[in-house]
């Protein structure tokens, strides 16, 4: 397998099948723990890793993956009206709280300094590190997953070619916009 930059990893698609159902399985705890010793990472966990002063960064997803996270519903419930207008409800207050959250990094990192139980220079960092926020679908979404989806697919690690646009649902997408304006 060939990384951005050229970097060769040797792993058969068994390996990254096992790294992935490591890593989503507790990878981070068993990596605290010393059970094993590389683990990916990110958001709040990576300044929290790093502060350690004991693990560095050895690779990034940067050029190969998008670095998108997804919000998911499931078919029959933003099919059912009311719970549709539930779930829009709350995305909107989700897609709010993120804005605020990156316009307001001191108190952001006030508050994620208790959940972590971290010191302020960490806090900060958890906040700053990766701004993250919450946008309406468009074809550069969907493009970008699709791209996601061939390498994995490239990699063989999915069975079938995925069609990304059939995974999308633009209902939501004038409330993300509203939601998110300054």
């Amino acid at each position: 397998m060939e990384l951005a930059g050229g970097a060769k990893v040797r792993a058969s698609p068994a390996d990254s099948r096992s790294l992935i159902v490591n890593l989503q399985q507790g990878g981070q705890a068993a990596y605290d723990q010393g059970d094993i010793d590389v683990t990916g990472t990110g958001g709040a966990f990576l300044p929290i890793t790093l502060a350690k002063g004991t693990d560095r960064v050895i690779v990034t997803g940067a050029g190969i993956l998008p670095g998108v996270t997804y919000l998911v519903a499931r078919d029959g419930a933003i099919s059912d009206p009311k719970l549709s207008a539930a779930i829009g409800d709350f995305l909107g207050r989700l897609a709010r709280a993120q804005a605020w959250y990156n316009a307001n990094p001191t108190d952001a990192a006030a508050i994620v300094k208790g959940i972590y139980k971290v010191d302020d220079t960490v806090a900060e960092k958890i906040v700053t590190v990766a701004p993250a926020g919450y946008v309406p679908i468009d074809e550069s979404i969907i493009e970008a997953h699709q791209q996601e989806a061939d390498f994995f697919a490239e990699q063989g690690l999915l069975k079938q070619k995925v069609d990304a646009a059939q995974a999308f649902d633009d209902r939501f997408i004038d409330l993300v916009a509203a939601a998110t304006k300054g």
